[in-house]
């Protein structure tokens, strides 16, 4: 009979906030409260593997009640794009971080974490069939139970547009915040993210909006942008076919690069030495006449202007650290004549004396190129200041945060 009635008891008492065992054994109370969210961010360098564990018990969702997860390995490269000609060989490229998430996830919470597979620039970069190709095993590999066991939808692998990993980032930074408290209105930041293929904006703006959101009760008008080709890997690609154009050698003289500096590259097919020169105003004019072009039709000849406080990271903070600019996971308001004057003088240093850190070799260009992207791209004042960082509240800059509360409905 005691046993009976302690079986109707467990009957009775168990909720979503806690299970009582009839021995005295209980399951955590957290269990019941907290819920698990995947998101694989697959770039053009690298997928990244972002776990976030939500605390449930104290809507609405503030920052404290997220906590980003430390899997092991975190990241697999290079991107997942590489794998265009070979889509069959996703599950061994994926499976590395699956297991990690199934290692650090409670068992008992797996089946209710949803995952998402939003992938960015490398893959929009792709043609159409290619980039289905991938997308198909992606679907194939989240949908087999026995290799993922979390809660997955097909809607939730897909290659997102630019202009949403914009938006994405944005909601990450004003989350974070704390812009998007209910009856505590804030004004908002804008972003600007520098990534590896593409660049993205995006920021309040009814005057010139691209979509509306509503969030923590308030109504956003944004205005967001994608400029593809302008992320700091293919910036750097175009570049180097650019002066290849320029010049009748095969040794190409590249003012981009520290004096000292050599390297063996191909470009379309063909192969070439560039070797560094470091005439920095000859590069700038390059980057300017490449990228920047003030005419109709020119991709930045009808954006915004960037009104109200903004953040810069991604690209634009590994910049500004690789130029000596701001420490390792510093914040740091910077303007484009900072970024100016530490391009020019980090360029006038003998590639040997910087050749120690493996990205001096692109450092150089992309200090420039960061220079003219927001004094010539934007038209910022030289002394327009815009916060600089890795990360704000122990939580990094990006779009993942943002897609992850979007798409969940978490705000």
């Amino acid at each position: 009979m005691a046993m009976k009635g302690c079986t109707w008891l467990l009957l009775l008492m168990i909720s979503e906030t806690q299970l009582l065992m009839c021995f005295g054994r209980s399951i955590p109370a957290e269990l019941a409260t907290a819920k698990y969210a995947i998101v694989f961010d697959a770039g053009s360098s690298k997928t990244k593997l972002q776990i976030f564990k939500i605390d449930m018990n104290s809507p609405p969702l503030d920052v404290a009640d997220i906590e980003e997860l430390d899997p092991t390995p975190e990241r697999v490269t290079p991107g997942i794009a590489t794998l265009a000609g070979n889509p069959s060989k996703v599950e061994s490229y994926m499976m590395p971080l699956l297991t990690a998430a199934k290692n650090i996830i409670p068992q008992e919470a797996q089946e209710s974490t949803q995952v998402y597979f939003f992938a960015t620039a490398g893959m929009r970069l792709l043609p159409p069939k290619q980039r289905r190709a991938i997308i198909a095993k992606v679907k194939e590999l989240l949908e087999d139970k026995s290799k993922c066991p979390f809660e997955f939808y097909s809607k939730n692998a897909q290659v997102i547009s630019g202009e949403f990993e914009g938006i994405y980032a944005w909601i990450t930074v004003n989350f974070l915040k704390g812009n998007f408290v209910p009856g505590i209105p804030k004004q908002t930041s804008g972003i600007l993210d520098l990534g590896g293929a593409s660049h993205q904006n995006a920021f309040n703006n009814p005057t010139n909006e691209t979509i509306s959101l509503t969030l923590g009760g308030r109504e956003f008008h944004l205005f967001a942008r994608t400029y593809l080709g302008y992320g700091m890997d293919e910036a750097h690609r175009r570049y180097l076919r650019v002066i290849s154009k320029m010049q009748a050698s095969n040794v190409l003289k590249s003012p981009c690069h520290h004096k000292g500096f050599k390297v063996n590259v191909t470009i379309e097919g063909e192969s070439f030495e560039v070797v560094g020169t470091a005439l920095v105003s000859q590069c700038r004019a390059i980057i300017k006449k490449t990228f920047f072009c003030k005419r109709e039709g020119c991709p930045f000849y009808d954006q915004p202007r960037l009104r109200g406080e903004f953040v810069g990271f991604s690209g634009i903070y590994y910049t500004a650290l690789g130029t000596g600019l701001l420490c390792y996971s510093c914040t740091k308001q910077l303007s484009p004549a900072m970024y100016k004057k530490s391009s020019r003088q980090f360029c006038a240093k003998p590639y040997q004396d910087v050749s120690s850190d493996p990205y001096a070799k692109v450092t150089c260009f992309r200090g420039n190129f960061v220079y003219e992207l927001l004094s010539q791209g934007y038209n910022l004042p030289s002394t327009k200041t815009i916060e600089v960082g890795k990360k704000i509240g122990g939580f990094n800059l990006g779009w993942s945060l943002g897609a992850m509360l979007y798409n969940g409905k978490y705000l």
